[in-house]
């Protein structure tokens, strides 16, 4: 967990960076200027939010401005999960992709934990799972109605 409320802790934290980045770069807002004259985010609401985070911990623009985009596929209400991918100043592939957990967490095969990447396990699947089941029931994510129940005759 990253707690965005303790800046020390949360720059301290080996996931932050890279938190920033899918934040920043999986991110389809636009960024206009305001009759104020300032720079606003434009688009999703939940986007808009993750771009101001951004733009406060890193700086949105300047994060953008390291990788050079490559190609896309926007959210998809049926697929539920949208990706960027782009090319670092080191010419590597970097892909970001974010969405509903329970798709994203299926699409897993390895964890980036303790500075390595390694195999994801069954357990630490269902914790996971269970970890976002949890904040949706605390209102910290968006969680699709149940579909209603079948008719019975």
């Amino acid at each position: 967990e990253v707690d965005p409320h303790e800046p020390k802790a949360f720059a301290g934290n080996p996931a932050s960076t890279t938190l920033l980045e899918i934040m920043g770069l999986c991110n389809d807002v636009i960024v206009t200027n305001g009759v104020d004259g300032r720079e606003h985010f434009t688009g999703d609401p939940t986007e808009t939010a993750m771009a101001a985070f951004v733009d406060r911990q890193a700086g949105f623009e300047p994060l953008r401005a390291r990788f050079q985009p490559l190609d896309s596929q926007p959210f998809d209400a049926e697929r539920k999960y949208m990706w960027n991918s782009y090319r670092t100043a080191g010419n590597s592939g970097y892909l970001t992709l974010k969405g509903a957990p329970e798709v994203v967490i299926g699409l897993c095969t390895q964890v980036h934990a303790d500075g390595a990447a390694r195999a994801l396990s069954e357990d630490e699947r269902a914790r996971l799972t269970a970890q976002a089941n949890a904040y949706a029931q605390q209102g910290r994510r968006w969680q699709p109605a149940s579909p209603p129940a079948s008719a019975s005759s």
